[in-house]
């Protein structure tokens, strides 16, 4: 078990003289401050002493303690210039337990705020101005000299990652990969009459990963007997092109219709469907290759053309996830935090947990919260609380979540969207993404028009 500190805290104190014939004591309070704290559990306390020996302290908890947390208090008395006189004040109790000790802790628990029918405090503000310390409660053996009050409340941590051990890792490297095919009605014609299967391969490209991984799209056209209650179909296959290196990948195949949406099967693709249609596999050879046989039917691409085939263009994508080859540690106890966790992880953590956020981003009905040195950094904000009233909430979120992250979940749904509030923002690499998830030049795309038309861009001419 690992022992730690979730606050510690030192007062420095001065007993100048008896008060009085039943040795009542009066204490100047020479100083007052938290020597550490753990973030996890509260945020840094304002503590200070005025000229007028009154003691002021503010934070607030962010994490309810364990009622297990142990408070350990004592008081060392000065000699000769250094705190080693054990006064015989030391105690130590459960956080629990503390409200019972009438002495010092009970008292001190009730000026913070502390309600008594409460352990532990629960997450919220604490604190209280001119705290008094209850003198007439402390011991007679109090002498006159200068004293050192230290406070510190604990708890017991497992520790996690053992000395001895061992850790294997991977990496995974994404793509989403769009295929136009143009003329494609003629082509689906001509082959669904055609004997024997047709296909197409579409260009090669790679998901980056560090095997320098490389795949192609197969298409075939697939031909039932007459007999069949099938009609002619479509076939997509995902093809190795790795030698006989052994490739771990997993991928979603879809069409792409006129409104941007993923068409899946006879479904519209979204996140309650999302593990059902993903595909696990292991590539291992040169000719391997896995997909789906009824990719799409060619009847019903023909007869809802219109919304299939937009400009007679069928646009096939695929997701892809590549893994690279696991690597084996012995002795992770370094490498195990950094390979796990990404900065971009933490910085997620803070978008979607919204913890010590300082600033208020109102988009139609909804708020965001966010943190002003991120924004700064990542565009121009400086504000506290912000209005913007011309973006669809659910866009937005894209944007706030590539500001955190560097990344967008879904982006080819939101591509269009998207391309405009970057240029609006000032988002490069978000334009960038965009732009690459349309798959199309800047000058072609319509928003990039629409934006030309804002910003004075001038169009380059064809020759």
């Amino acid at each position: 078990m690992l022992i730690k500190k979730i606050i510690e805290g030192i007062f420095i104190a001065i007993i100048p003289q008896l008060i009085g014939i039943q040795g009542t004591v009066e204490i100047i309070i020479e100083d007052a401050f938290c020597s550490s704290f753990s973030e996890e559990y509260i945020t840094e306390p304002d503590v200070y002493v005025d000229v007028n020996n009154r003691v002021f302290v503010n934070f607030s908890i962010v994490k309810q303690f364990s009622p297990d947390a142990q408070f350990h208090f004592k008081i060392l008395g000065a000699s000769m210039g250094e705190y080693v006189i054990q006064t015989g004040l030391e105690i130590q109790m459960s956080l629990c337990e503390m409200k019972d000790e009438p002495v010092i802790l009970a008292p001190v628990l009730q000026m913070f705020g502390f309600r008594e029918d409460e352990c532990p405090p629960s997450v919220g503000v604490y604190g209280n101005e001119n705290i008094e310390i209850p003198m007439e409660l402390l011991p007679d053996e109090f002498i006159p000299n200068k004293y050192l009050g230290i406070g510190e409340l604990l708890y017991e941590e497992e520790k996690l990652v053992k000395e001895d051990g061992g850790y294997s890792y991977t990496e995974e490297h994404s793509i989403v990969y769009k295929w136009e095919i143009n003329k494609i009605e003629s082509f689906l014609r001509s082959a669904k009459s055609a004997k024997g299967m047709i296909h197409l391969d579409s260009p090669v490209f790679s998901a980056g990963a560090k095997i320098k991984d490389s795949w192609h799209l197969k298409l075939l056209i697939q031909n039932d007997d007459a007999s069949s209650e099938n009609k002619s179909w479509v076939s997509i296959y995902l093809c190795s092109k790795n030698g006989n290196r052994k490739v771990q990948a997993k991928y979603l195949t879809f069409i792409l219709n006129k409104e941007k949406e993923k068409i899946v099967g006879e479904l519209t693709y979204n996140q309650s469907i999302h593990d059902f249609f993903w595909t696990n596999s292991v590539f291992d050879g040169p000719q391997s290759g896995y997909g789906r046989v009824k990719f799409a039917n060619i009847n019903e691409l023909l007869l809802k053309k219109n919304n299939f085939l937009p400009n007679d263009t069928l646009t096939v994508c695929i997701e892809l996830i590549v893994y690279d080859e696991y690597i084996a540690v012995k002795n992770p106890n370094n490498l195990l935090e950094g390979s796990k966790r990404k900065l971009s992880d933490d910085f997620n953590d803070l978008f979607e947990t919204k913890k010590k956020f300082d600033v208020t981003i109102k988009v139609g009905d909804k708020e965001f919260c966010a943190h002003k040195v991120i924004l700064i950094a990542r565009s121009s904000n400086k504000e506290n609380e912000v209005t913007i009233p011309d973006i669809d909430p659910k866009v937005f979120k894209k944007v706030l979540e590539y500001i955190y992250t560097d990344r967008v979940d879904d982006l080819i749904s939101f591509a269009e969207k998207l391309l405009e509030a970057a240029d609006k923002y000032q988002l490069q690499g978000l334009k960038d993404l965009a732009f690459m998830a349309a798959k199309v030049t800047p000058y072609q795309h319509p928003c990039f028009q629409k934006i030309s038309l804002q910003t004075n861009i001038k169009q380059p001419t064809k020759s």
